[in-house]
Parts: C-alpha cells; structure tokens; sequence
C-alpha cells in the first residue's frame, strides 16, 4: 500500500510539473516578447497557439501593443526628419546671405534685410509649433466618444 502510495504521488509530480511547463510556455514566450519590445525591436509578433483564451487574449494585445508602439516610432521618426528639414532650410538662407553680405558679395540693404528677418520669423513659428505638439503630446485629455443619430 505505502509503495502504490508513493508510486502514484510520483505520477502526479511528474503530471503536474508537465501540465506546469505546457501552462508557463506561452507566459515565458511573452515575457521574452515585451522584453524586445521594451527595448525598441517591434518586428515580431507572438505566435496564437494556445487553449487557453485569457493567454490568447494576452497575445492578441501584447501584439496589438507592439504594432502600435512600431507605428508611433515611424512616426516619431519621420516627425524627426521633417522637423530637421524645415529647421534646416531657413537656417541655410539666413548662413548663406549673412555670408553674402559680410563677404561684400552682396549690398546690405532694406530688401536684404527684410528678407532675413522674414526667414527670422519662419524659423519662430517653426519652433512654436514644435512646443505645440510637445504641449499636446502631455496633455493627458481624454478624447470621448460618443455615437450619435445624424438622421434627427
């Protein structure tokens, strides 16, 4: 009796250290997963493999989240690479008259002048719209949506 006792609870060590391993399988790929994507890598996603549907609701979102975080990067990105442009362009104007001018190349005239100063004024409303959307990126408003009847 006492060896078909410890036989059996062997049996279901072993049982329950498998069922353990098949459950923790899918939680260990995704924490692996939110790893790389914590560190900025959102080419992968997580393969829906499971029976279980709160594991598979978990999947669908960490996917979900990294597709979206990929997204906000680009964007981020090529925010960026806009941002340099548009600094960039004036930025030479101005460089390339002031040059102009103290070179002796150009005259330093009302029209000269007028037209760094507007380039001046474009450089300003360049970087008060970069604080614009810094200030819109913290606000923590809530956009609420509502259905509504167009019909009435």
């Amino acid at each position: 009796m006492a060896g078909i006792s410890i036989f059996v609870f062997l049996v279901a060590i072993v049982i329950a250290v498998w069922i353990a391993r098949d459950l923790s399988r899918p939680l260990r790929q995704i924490v692996s997963f939110t790893q790389a994507v914590a560190s900025g890598d959102y080419r992968n996603q997580l393969p829906q493999q499971t029976q279980i549907v709160e594991v598979n609701a978990l999947v669908n979102v960490t996917n979900e989240l990294s597709r979206q975080l990929s997204k906000n990067q680009a964007l981020r990105e090529r925010l960026s690479s806009d941002i340099a442009h548009e600094l960039r362009t004036p930025l030479t104007t101005i460089q390339g008259s002031l040059e102009a001018m103290i070179d002796g190349i150009w005259p330093i005239d009302e029209a000269r002048l007028v037209s760094l100063n507007d380039e001046v004024i474009r450089l300003t409303h360049l970087i008060n719209n970069i604080e614009n959307i810094a200030s819109i990126e913290h606000r923590e408003d809530k956009l609420i949506k509502v259905d509504t009847d167009l019909s009435n």
